[in-house]
């Protein structure tokens, strides 16, 4: 071989280990900037807790009638008003009753109270139909 053919051949691999190098460099990068976008992501997701919790804590049926004790807590530093209601829903999602139970609920800050529902289903919906109750809360209007 002659010089010149050495001298071709080290010229070519070594921008073939240059492109290499920067090729890792990038791929190292993104993956670097996807670790900080996930990490930042679940960080705003963890602040971006409810201002109000609701939980279905008790049922009680006697006859036809559900009687549905809900607690309600405020996760907020300041008042809050709410309007609570209640679903009694099918395993496809569908209402098969709902009721609303307050219009205008008052949560001082960090309070929680419990509010009662009574919803009234059909016995085929009781035995066919029934997979569980949903509580729900917007905002009180005007306030």
């Amino acid at each position: 071989m002659s010089r010149r053919s050495r001298r071709g051949q080290w010229a070519v691999g070594g921008a073939v280990d240059v492109s290499r190098r920067l090729h890792s460099a990038l791929f190292g990068l993104l993956c670097l900037a996807g670790v900080v976008a996930s990490i930042g992501l679940t960080v705003h997701e963890v602040a971006q807790t409810a201002p109000v919790a609701l939980a279905v804590t008790s049922t009680q049926r006697s006859g036809l009638t559900t009687t549905v004790t809900i607690s309600v807590r405020n996760t907020t530093g300041t008042s809050r008003c709410v309007a609570v209601k209640v679903a009694a829903r099918d395993r496809a999602g569908h209402d098969l009753a709902a009721t609303a139970v307050t219009s205008a609920l008052i949560l001082p800050a960090h309070a929680r109270r419990t509010v009662r529902a009574r919803l009234t289903l059909t016995p085929r919906q009781y035995a066919e139909d029934l997979h569980a109750y949903y509580p729900s809360s917007r905002p009180c209007r005007g306030r």
